[in-house]
C-alpha cells in the first residue's frame, strides 16, 4: 500500500498531466437542504480549454420544477461565468468565474479542476495539503477498489476514495468542524459529499461538450 503523501503526488502528476479529462457527478450538503444534490459535468482539454457545469434544482418547486443552470467557461482567452436568467460575465483569468461559483457550487468547482490546472487557479483544495494524512483502508466503492486517504486542514476533516488501479478520485467526503467557546468540544457544522462518476482520461469527448452552450438569460 502506498504511503499517503506518495499517493497525494502522484493524483496531483496524474490530472496535472492529462490531455483530455471529463467526467459527471453530484455534490450532497448534508446540513445544508437549499444546496443539496447538486450535479455537475466537467469537459476539459489541454491547453486551457474548460467547460464545467452545475445544476440546482428549482428554488420553490423542487425536482417538479426547471433546473437552475449554471456554467464555468474558458477557452484560455475567455473565461465567463453565465447562470440561468441571471447572464454571463467576463473575467480576467479563470479565478474570477471559479471564486464566483465556489459558493453556489458546493465548491464542487474546486476540487478536479484546480488538479487539471494548477498553475491558473489560485484557489486550491485543501485535501492536496493535509495534515496527519493517512491511508486508513481499502473499499470497494461501485465497480472499484479505492485506497481511503484522510486527513485535516484547519478546522475542516476530509476523506478521499482514490481508484486504486486508475488512480482517479472517485469520492470526497469533507467534515467542517466549528467550536462556539473555548471550552466546547468541536462540533460537526457541516459536511459535503462529491461523488465522480464517467470519469475520462485522454479520450476523445465530443466538440459541444467544450462549446460554451451557456444557459439562456
Amino acid at each position: 500500500m502506498k504511503e499517503a503523501q506518495d499517493l497525494i503526488e502522484l493524483i496531483g502528476r496524474k490530472y496535472a498531466e492529462c490531455k483530455i479529462y471529463s467526467d459527471v457527478g453530484v455534490a450532497c450538503t448534508d446540513n445544508a437542504p437549499a444546496v443539496r444534490d447538486i450535479r455537475f459535468k466537467t469537459a476539459f482539454e489541454r491547453d486551457d480549454r474548460f467547460r464545467f457545469e452545475f445544476r440546482q434544482y428549482h428554488a420553490h418547486l423542487g425536482k417538479s420544477g426547471p433546473d437552475h443552470i449554471s456554467v464555468v467557461w474558458s477557452n484560455g482567452t475567455r473565461h465567463t461565468l453565465a447562470s440561468a436568467g441571471i447572464g454571463q460575465k467576463d473575467y480576467g483569468s479563470l479565478t474570477g468565474p471559479v471564486s464566483g461559483a465556489t459558493g453556489i457550487s458546493a465548491a464542487s468547482v474546486i476540487h478536479i479542476p484546480s488538479l487539471l490546472m494548477p498553475d491558473l487557479f489560485a484557489i486550491r483544495p485543501t485535501w492536496l495539503e493535509l495534515e496527519g494524512a493517512r491511508i486508513v483502508r481499502e473499499e470497494v466503492l461501485g465497480d472499484s477498489k479505492c485506497l481511503v486517504l484522510t486527513g485535516f486542514r484547519r478546522i475542516t476533516e476530509y476523506s478521499v476514495w482514490i481508484d486504486s488501479k486508475e488512480f482517479c478520485i472517485r469520492k470526497i467526503v469533507s467534515t467542517m468542524r466549528t467550536t462556539t467557546s473555548a471550552n466546547e468540544e468541536m462540533k460537526r457544522e457541516l459536511v459535503t459529499t462529491y461523488n465522480y462518476s464517467q470519469i475520462i482520461f485522454d479520450q476523445t469527448i465530443p466538440p459541444d461538450e467544450l462549446e460554451p452552450n451557456f444557459p439562456e438569460e
